[in-house]
């Protein structure tokens, strides 16, 4: 798959996408620390290449800064069990935090860091 990042669009295999932004104000009540800085902190591309009717492929493009003292990151979501999902990294490296709840929203059941590279797929 050929992608090109000229934000905020993205080319994919020549098509062209426009994100969906999500905004530094967003993502406050996640961060370890408030921040004064303001804009957008990523960009969210759904659809962007059929796979098939019952799957998605989307792409998050998550440009490398700081937010204060750590490093940027994603709003993060829940699902309920019907939506597995397949992360990969198409270029530089993340860290993913994929936890999950035990039925109360403060309470974790389980919670696993993965280190991941250009190319890497988790599952």
């Amino acid at each position: 798959m050929d992608v090109e990042i000229d934000l905020p669009y993205i080319l994919v295999n020549g098509r062209r996408f426009k994100g969906d932004v999500r905004r530094i104000e967003d993502l406050r009540p996640v961060l370890m620390e408030p921040v004064s800085e303001e804009g957008d902190a990523y960009y969210m591309f759904r659809d962007v290449k059929p796979v098939h009717e019952t799957l998605r492929y989307d792409i998050t493009v998550i440009p490398a800064r700081n937010l204060g003292k750590e490093f940027i990151k994603t709003m993060g979501h829940y699902h309920d069990g019907s939506y597995p999902e397949l992360y990969g990294v198409l270029r530089g490296e993340a860290l993913f935090i994929l936890q999950r709840r035990a039925g109360r929203d403060d309470v974790l059941d389980d919670l696993v860091l993965i280190r991941a590279g250009e190319g890497d797929i988790i599952r």
